[in-house]
């Protein structure tokens, strides 16, 4: 938690030093109050995105875990079913091979 603290701080401060050095730089006019709008919304953005993020990522969290287990549990179950099959199949040529071995012991 004070990891998150910590690193939603550095992006504050950062975003305030480049938005005080761009209002700096742009002359006055017209230009500085759209600059000003951006640099505001931005700096709302920058606030309020870690808060929603943290928010939202244990719900998507939870959700990507719930997905991911029952497709890996549908996996399993699909391999599982590949390896009878394939089982099946060998059994079954096995079947024929001896049932041809026997038809050629009987015409001899």
């Amino acid at each position: 938690m004070i990891k998150f603290f910590r690193s939603w701080c550095e992006e504050l401060i950062i975003s305030s030093f480049i938005v005080t050095i761009l209002e700096m730089l742009v002359p006055t006019g017209n230009i500085k109050k759209y600059i000003r709008v951006i640099t505001g919304v931005y700096m709302i953005f920058v606030i309020l995105n870690p808060i929603l993020l943290r928010l939202n990522r244990f719900d998507l969290e939870n959700q990507l875990n719930c997905i991911l287990e029952t497709s890996s549990s549908e996996f399993d179950e699909e391999m599982e079913l590949k390896e009878s099959i394939e089982i099946l199949n060998t059994i079954s040529k096995n079947l024929e091979v001896k049932e041809e071995n026997n038809v050629r012991e009987i015409q001899e």
